[in-house]
């Protein structure tokens, strides 16, 4: 979905993530934040809409998503979205 983005873990959060065209994408473990393991979209330009559901952007849970076909779909969805 990303060729050529390098995955980066960052340290702070303990989340795998890419940036790709001034947008993060990546996966959490849980923070303060949201305490369940989530996927997340963090456009640089912030974004409106009903999908963009956090202040950095938009997350949901692995478990709402059911999995790596789930995140890949919301990730895409995400991508679409971004203004």
């Amino acid at each position: 979905m990303f060729p050529g983005a390098d995955p980066v873990i960052w340290p702070e959060h303990f989340d795998i993530g890419v940036t790709v065209a001034a947008v993060n994408y990546g996966v959490s473990p849980g923070d303060g934040f949201q305490a369940e393991p989530y996927a997340y979209v963090g456009p640089h330009t912030p974004q409106q809409g009903t999908y963009w559901n956090a202040p950095f952007g938009a997350l949901a849970t692995v478990r709402e998503l059911g999995g790596v076909d789930g995140v890949l779909a919301f990730f895409e969805q995400g991508r679409q979205l971004v203004a």
